[in-house]
């Protein structure tokens, strides 16, 4: 995810010139690609590892090494090393990509006084940095092939790491600072080995960061369609087609607060691909290499955030592999059968961790299990499923004692805490995922749901009419692990302090005496 910079001072002309080539070729890009699966294509540009030739820099400072990592392709990428003074008890690693200006010296930026082990990994591209609108034209291929294969040049970084004598794996973070919080990101695909990502002075939404960078470049017209297929154009590295999968692992987000280099909007993307991240805010403009005495505070910020993790070993209960998910998914199946005289009830209102947390702290109801209903693809993931191409629902499966707790008394509950009205959608989330369902499994589920629901028709508590889908349940699709009792583990997330705890608090106030005691 790199910028280049025409060659300086040029001709109003020249800028027309290259706002056309631009274009011209983000089009015949668009036309000639497909857009297949953004973790197929990652892989596919992150060959497997031939060998490390190593070399000591002391030029460049004590215990200072220089890599060159031969992959299959026959390419060679290059790599700055420089380990943890040996005093140091417990050091943490960063692993991160070099930048534009900075190369695989990014590296030597981090303060040896800090004590971690670091290595850069300097981004495939050997070509010029500035160039002409013909030089930049002829080399898009070029350089679209070196972005895309940064995320596999990082992993890799990753996996040399983790074998040096000295490293904890458990302690390795991945660093994505400015536009190499994209690869970051991706890269967190490729490899299991980072206990975390810090992302710093980071976004999301690569049009609206190409939008902002072409204004300089591009005449006005242009900008849009241009952002549009240059985003297409390396779309596998869109953090938010890979965040969803990721939800599991630790995030620090570090922006700044007067950015002139993201726009807003792109910040703002990055925080919501990431509800679960620790988010922050340091004053001032973009982080640049010569501002020494900031790069040294906010890695003394990501080391002590790191520490802070140790004192959570639950922080990273799930794995970073892809296809999270039990056993007992892979066939379709439910995940267990309920006591003989439990019954099931199955329902879609919105983002599942509210309605679990809600019935969760209901007498009667013994379990409740996030997960995905009604659509046509087998044992989804939860990235297709917000892809809206599935066609299921978010939904919770809830197991009930129907002593204790009636299916009707559930609906009562399931038509207080979500708006039934509104279609695909609830408050801010929409798509079909979150639409409003009744997934019934019996004939007297379904007629009770019928009378509930011509009931609130009847007595104008909402202005419009209902929209809620009544469907019998086919298959039923546990959700991946750390959706799971998400609400009760994660209570200080961002979402679950501004959506799910007002609707536990609105159920907690209207139906106390169903509460559990």
């Amino acid at each position: 995810m790199r910028d280049f910079a025409p060659a300086p001072r040029r001709r109003p002309r020249a800028r027309y010139l290259l706002g056309a080539a631009i274009l011209l070729a983000a089009v015949l890009v668009g036309l000639a690609l497909r857009s297949p699966d953004p973790l197929a294509v990652l892989r596919e540009q992150a060959p497997a590892l031939l060998g490390v030739r190593r070399e000591a820099a002391p030029e460049l400072g004590p215990r200072v090494e220089r890599w060159w990592i031969a992959v299959a392709s026959g390419d060679t990428h290059t790599a700055l090393w420089r380990p943890a003074p040996a005093s140091e008890a417990k050091p943490c690693t960063f692993v991160l990509l070099g930048g534009l200006r900075t190369g695989d010296r990014a590296a030597l930026l981090v303060p040896d006084s800090l004590g971690v082990h670091v290595l850069a990994v300097d981004w495939p591209w050997r070509g010029p940095r500035a160039m002409s609108p013909a030089q930049l034209l002829r080399s898009l291929p070029a350089i679209r092939r070196a972005i895309l294969r940064s995320p596999g040049a990082l992993a890799l970084g990753v996996e040399l790491a983790a074998r040096e004598p000295g490293v904890d794996p458990n302690r390795i973070v991945l660093v994505g600072a400015s536009l190499g919080a994209p690869p970051a990101v991706a890269a967190l695909r490729l490899v299991s080995a980072p206990r975390a990502c810090a992302l710093v002075h980071g976004a999301a939404d690569l049009e609206a960061i190409f939008q902002h960078a072409l204004r300089e470049h591009v005449p006005g017209p242009l900008v849009s369609p241009a952002a549009a297929l240059a985003a297409r154009w390396i779309r596998p590295l869109e953090p938010r087609l890979h965040a969803p999968a990721l939800q599991a692992v630790p995030f620090l987000i570090i922006n700044a607060t007067d950015d002139e280099k993201l726009p807003p909007r792109a910040i703002a993307a990055l925080h919501q691909a990431f509800p679960h991240a620790d988010v922050r805010w340091e004053s001032g403009r973009h982080l640049r290499p010569e501002r020494s005495a900031l790069i040294a505070a906010l890695s003394r910020e990501v080391v002590d955030w790191v520490e802070s993790l140790d004192a959570t070993p639950s922080a990273r209960a799930a794995t970073l592999d892809p296809s999270r998910g039990s056993p007992e998914r892979l066939d379709g199946e439910e995940s267990r059968m309920p006591e003989p005289s439990l019954e099931r009830a199955t329902l879609a209102g919105g983002c599942f961790w509210c309605l679990e947390a809600v019935y969760l702290e209901l007498g009667g109801v013994e379990s409740v299990q996030s997960g995905y209903a009604g659509g046509h693809v087998p044992n989804p993931t939860y990235e297709q499923v917000c892809s809206g191409r599935t066609g299921h629902a978010e939904v919770v499966q809830i197991e009930f004692d129907p002593a204790t707790i009636t299916f009707r008394e559930l609906l009562e509950v399931f038509f207080t805490i979500h708006d039934p009205t509104t279609l695909n959608r609830q408050g801010a989330d929409v798509g079909t995922q979150y639409r409003s369902g009744i997934f019934y499994h019996s004939p007297e589920q379904k007629a009770a749901a019928l009378q509930v629901m011509a009931e609130i028709a009847a007595s104008g508590i909402w202005e419009d009419p209902l929209v809620t889908e009544l469907v019998p349940l086919e298959t039923f699709y546990p959700a991946e692990d750390y959706h799971q009792d998400y609400f009760r583990r994660n209570p200080s997330q961002p979402y679950c302090r501004a959506v799910v705890a007002p609707k536990v608090a609105k159920a907690r106030a209207k139906f106390f005496e169903k509460l559990k005691r």
